[in-house]
């Protein structure tokens, strides 16, 4: 990763000229864990991209956008004819990972074998998290680093190892 200054703070409070140019949305891109990808039977919540003849294509929100691809034989316990019914391009909601490809980040998903309880909690996971990720955000954007930078210092480390639920439970405590 490359290294980064706090913008318009040199010496003495001037303006330095090594500010960082922030380049796009990939400056503050990141995902919510640490895991690269997400473990086989979790739950994650998607935005449908693309459907296709054999299935649709997914991008998984909590871990930057990657792809996945849920079966047409996934998407539901009843016969599917249309995916257009149960399928709707832009919409996000929950689904449980099936398979996990470390290598190639290839993940499967299912819609079909998901739990009501299971959908509820990892909704709640998933609003907590996204929240976390919002302050994280405003810090990143502050500071002018990257958010991924700021996640490997201690976001991620609330997580793991704050002692609470989840890391937003923490950062209430600190503010």
């Amino acid at each position: 990763m490359s290294d980064w200054r706090i913008a318009g703070r040199g010496p003495g409070g001037q303006s330095s000229e090594e500010d960082v140019e922030i380049q796009g949305a990939d400056f503050y891109r990141c995902r919510f864990y640490r895991a690269r990808v997400p473990e086989k039977d979790s739950v994650v919540k998607v935005e449908t991209f693309e459907i296709i003849d054999m299935g649709a294509r997914v991008r998984l929100l909590e871990y930057a956008g990657i792809e996945g691809f849920i079966q047409m034989n996934q998407v539901s316990t009843r016969r599917v004819r249309s995916l257009q019914k149960y399928l709707k391009i832009g919409r996000r909601e929950m689904m449980e990972v099936l398979r996990v490809d470390w290598k190639k980040t290839y993940i499967d998903l299912s819609k079909k074998s998901l739990m009501p309880d299971s959908r509820e909690e990892a909704e709640k996971r998933w609003k907590k998290s996204k929240k976390v990720h919002e302050i994280m955000f405003e810090v990143a954007m502050k500071l002018k680093c990257p958010i991924e930078l700021l996640y490997e210092y201690w976001g991620w480390d609330m997580y793991e190892n704050c002692g609470f639920d989840h890391a937003l439970d923490a950062m209430r405590v600190a503010m």
